[in-house]
């Protein structure tokens, strides 16, 4: 082996697992099986020829920090193009400049029209503030959750107890139970790929005014079988049947092992702007779904404010969370016609959101 005098920077690749997962439990990140990496770096449709991350070797071959480059093909007046958001951006204790190389690299890539870093930790919010992101204007800062009657989470001594204690595994969910005791007119998508309704919902949101993500068969396919997922993602319709107007993507997970579990609401995207009943059926579904699967909350980490005008009465009782650093940081690399908000409104599914949490564990 050739002799290295200095670091190295580079594109991750499926063989760095050990020292990514390394350096994802140095700062308490959720790691990734071999299968899950591979899903990750190789499977996602959408990643095109980018890098899946970048990573710095040190002279001894270990890796020293990473960042994730998620990209995803969007569409907006049926003209498609790439996003990039960054995600698990971590480095060795004492070597921040060593990430701030790797936040270069994912900076300055041109192939994506729009770069954000939709969730950022509050701790590296500093970071894009200096780059000149500026954050998603309104509710950059704000999270929404709805807590779940009868689902309390541990109690306080409990958790100081839980790094000891082997960690619970809950019943799997039934879906078709939640759905039924929502009383509300959904359906699971169980398997995504080759699904007409789908296919033709997505069609529709290419050639729409508003700017999102790819939502085809084969990337929700993708989405639903995240090999690490523990009970993998639940895909909700409105209306059960006939042509969908409103598509809910839902995840459970327990951000550490003290926490209570919970339902992240990684999509609520609808082919009408304007669709209340759409939205409001699939947030009832989600709230009976976080109740059967034992979840304490349901939560909504990125929200727009034409997203609360269409969630209605139900903002009344979601908990407001107003962090004191914003976490949706964009720059677009393309001249985009102002003002952005008519056009964009990101959510989870725009980001890394459901790629990074950490799974609930179930009984199997």
């Amino acid at each position: 082996m050739p002799f290295r005098t200095s670091s190295t920077l580079r594109p991750a690749e499926t063989r760095d697992l050990r020292g990514i997962n390394a350096l994802l439990k140095s700062a308490g990140l959720p790691q990734r099986s071999q299968r899950g990496l591979a899903w990750l770096f190789r499977d996602n449709p959408g990643q095109s020829s980018a890098p899946p991350g970048w990573v710095v070797e040190d002279k001894e071959g270990g890796l020293s920090a990473y960042v994730g480059n998620f990209v995803q093909r969007a569409w907006l007046n049926g003209r498609s193009c790439l996003t990039a958001s960054a995600h698990s951006f971590v480095s060795a204790k004492g070597e921040p400049d060593r990430s701030l190389r790797l936040l270069r690299e994912f900076v300055n890539q041109d192939g994506a029209a729009l770069l954000n870093g939709l969730n950022t930790p509050a701790e590296s919010a500093w970071i894009y503030d200096v780059l000149g992101y500026p954050s998603y204007p309104e509710t950059g800062n704000l999270k929404l959750s709805w807590p779940v009657e009868g689902s309390a989470g541990p109690a306080e001594w409990l958790q100081k107890l839980a790094p000891f204690l082997p960690e619970p595994a809950r019943r799997w969910p039934a879906v078709g139970d939640a759905i039924a005791a929502s009383g509300q007119d959904t359906s699971q998508i169980v398997v995504p790929l080759g699904n007409a309704r789908l296919a033709a919902f997505d069609e529709a949101l290419r050639v729409g005014a508003r700017l999102f993500a790819e939502r085809s068969p084969e990337v929700l396919h993708w989405r639903v079988t995240d090999p690490d997922a523990g009970v993998p993602p639940v895909l909700m319709a409105f209306p059960a049947e006939g042509a969908i107007r409103g598509l809910a993507l839902f995840r459970f997970n327990k951000p550490s092992r003290a926490s209570a579990a919970q339902l992240d609401i990684i999509d609520l995207v609808t082919l009408d702007p304007k669709d209340r009943e759409a939205v409001q059926a699939l947030l009832q579904t989600g709230l009976h779904l976080a109740r059967e699967g034992g979840a304490a909350r349901m939560r909504l980490a990125l929200v727009t404010p034409p997203l609360m005008g269409l969630i209605g009465p139900m903002l009344d009782s979601a908990e407001k969370e107003v962090g004191a650093a914003a976490h949706a940081f964009h720059r677009f690399n393309v001249d985009m016609p102002e003002p952005l908000t008519r056009y964009w409104q990101p959510l989870p599914f725009d980001a890394d959101h459901g790629l990074t949490l950490r799974a609930m564990p179930v009984q199997t």
